[in-house]
């Protein structure tokens, strides 16, 4: 609460929206266990909801203090690119879906499903804008590795101890209080929290081990890049401690859609970089880790392998029926059948619910075939032109955060063929703010180019 005071006092009395970033970095990775912290100490279902709703709080605020404190709000800091429109595009098609009457959901609803994509925008809108210096912002993704090595400790203890920190905080009870959502799973929380054969699944201190297998990511690539452009060799053993420990924490939360997507983001690494080598380094370990599996490994492991590559467990299975029936949806209703009607985000109805387990696909349903091309044309701008950002920037701390940018939605290519990825908050909005700032780096170096 403390935080969230002190981001909107320094908002409004500045004016400048890097406290929105600062509230984003601190708060949202640990939002979920504040809220149940919170519920658990004070009883209140007020606080939790305040403090549920302070992230769009603090946003609007910037958004306003934008606003507000501009001489002419018309005028730009930047020229309009093609990935500008095509957010612009895609924000206010789904706006457009609000206020139609399509759809079986409630107004309430669309809303409030609404809000979360407008969030997206506003992330990137505010990657765009936002100016900040280069020591604010080494300081800044210092802070990211901080929260980083914070929650690979914790995901070891929860192994260490075999025993879920949300089992300890009792987020089971705070779910079926505040969302009356009855645990499910063998230990009392949901099924997300476990692999095949009861195996556990560690969140450490995010909400779920997908969000934070996600998020490990975004860690990774930020120490890696953290390595190559620091000169001073101590900082250089702490970043490289640090990639290893996001490593750790991949394996530790257990996502088969995050450690393919980490395979996959190291190939395209090492082609970002020109480290062929690596491919060929990735290649050997995935034979090794073949003929591990075929003759060395525990028969449960072996049959994990076998039953996810041929859909036959019952988490694969589910994704090929969720799957299915979005497809379903989209070839009769190409224009899309409203918001709030697919996925698992704030705002949907179980029982209006079709499709749920691939976010283009949720997108199609709900918006159309038009609504899921944008989205998909949106992630192929924003990959290419990070990429080109990073390649033409200059000034080797402007590389950060292209490199992280395009690298991490390359990632996450994955895991959205395989969950409602983008209600992941922390990773979406860090991340769309990351492309934001990329396709102004982008921008600058061509206008300095054109100048020169």
């Amino acid at each position: 609460m403390g935080l969230l005071v002190y981001c909107l006092e320094r908002t409004l009395i500045t004016g400048n929206q890097i406290y929105c970033l600062l509230f984003i970095l601190l708060y949202l990775p640990i939002y979920k266990n504040a809220l149940i912290f919170s519920y658990q100490q004070t009883g209140s279902v007020i606080l939790v909801k305040v403090l549920q709703y302070s992230k769009e709080l603090v946003l609007i605020m910037g958004l306003a203090t934008f606003i507000v404190t501009r001489k002419n709000i018309f005028h730009l800091n930047f020229r309009i690119t093609t990935l500008d429109k095509l957010f612009l595009v895609f924000i206010s098609l789904a706006f457009l879906f609000v206020l139609l009457p399509i759809g079986e959901a409630t107004f309430f609803n669309k809303a409030t499903y609404f809000k979360n994509m407008f969030l997206m925008g506003l992330m990137y809108f505010m990657g765009r804008n936002v100016r900040i210096s280069d020591s604010l912002l080494i300081k800044g993704l210092q802070l990211l590795l901080c929260m980083g090595a914070i929650a690979c400790f914790v995901a070891i203890l929860e192994k260490g101890f075999n025993t879920h920190l949300h089992s300890v905080i009792n987020m089971s009870q705070f779910n079926s209080h505040i969302y009356d959502r009855e645990p499910t799973g063998h230990y009392g929380l949901s099924w997300t929290f476990e692999a095949q054969g009861g195996k556990k699944r560690f969140g450490s201190i995010f909400a779920d081990p997908l969000e934070f297998s996600a998020t490990c990511l975004l860690l990774f690539t930020a120490s890696m890049m953290m390595y190559r452009t620091s000169i001073i060799r101590s900082n250089k053993l702490i970043y490289a401690i640090s990639a290893v420990m996001a490593v750790i924490s991949i394996w530790l939360a257990y996502s088969r859609a995050s450690m393919l997507s980490f395979v996959f983001m190291l190939s395209y690494i090492a082609i970002l970089l020109r480290y062929y080598w690596l491919i060929y380094v990735g290649i050997a370990g995935v034979i090794a880790i073949t003929g591990y599996i075929i003759y060395f490994a525990p028969d449960e492991t072996r049959y994990f392998v076998i039953d996810t590559l041929t859909f036959a467990n019952s988490s694969s299975l589910g994704h090929l029926l969720d799957w299915a029936a979005a497809v379903e949806s989209i070839i009769e209703n190409p224009f899309g059948i409203g918001l709030a009607m697919s996925g698992n985000a704030s705002g949907v109805e179980g029982e209006l619910q079709v499709g749920g387990e691939n976010q283009y696909l949720i997108y199609g349903v709900q918006l159309g075939v038009i609504g899921m091309l944008l989205y998909i044309m949106i992630l192929a701008y924003a990959i290419r032109m990070s990429a080109k950002a990073y390649r033409r920037a200059k000034n080797p701390i402007d590389k950060i955060i292209p490199f992280c940018a395009t690298c991490v939605k390359f990632g996450l290519l994955l895991p959205l063929f395989t969950s409602n990825a983008e209600i992941y908050l922390f990773i979406a909005l860090i991340s769309w703010w990351m492309v934001g700032r990329s396709i102004t780096i982008y921008d600058n170096q061509l206008t300095a180019q054109t100048n020169g």
